[in-house]
């Protein structure tokens, strides 16, 4: 197995880039667990539920037309938004990138940071769909 020297990520939002903007991003998806332990069961037995997406990122404001504050502002408590992540970019005219892409609802964009540092933000997003 190869591994992915991870630098070259790519992160789509509403339609805009916003990979630049980003130094971090995380991508989850998860089942709900359900608990179909019955009397007499000597263990609890668990079964797989709806499957849950989770993207979260953070990186540095920019106010810029298309950058992450224009875009992410926007977009908080949208539904549907389109949400689309590449470990390892994209490469034109390929079909083998591999990523991800969920519809979902912006949950939250907080800007962060202390005095003398870069003004930072963190998204979070918790989709409802994947496309793989």
């Amino acid at each position: 197995m190869s591994t992915t020297h991870f630098r070259n990520a790519r992160i789509f939002a509403g339609g805009y880039d916003l990979s630049g903007d980003h130094n971090a991003i995380a991508l989850a998806v998860a089942a709900e667990m359900l608990d179909e332990t019955a009397m007499g069961d000597s263990t609890r037995i668990r079964k797989g539920g709806l499957k849950v997406i989770d993207v979260t990122g953070s990186g540095h404001w920019d106010a810029a037309a298309g950058h992450v504050d224009g875009v992410l502002f926007g977009l908080v408590g949208v539904d549907d938004t389109i949400i689309s992540v590449f470990a390892n970019g994209l490469t034109e005219g390929v079909a083998t990138d591999l990523g991800f892409a969920t519809k979902g609802v912006v949950d939250k964009y907080n800007l962060k940071g202390d005095p003398g540092t870069l003004l930072g933000f963190d998204l979070s997003l918790m989709g409802r769909g994947m496309e793989a």
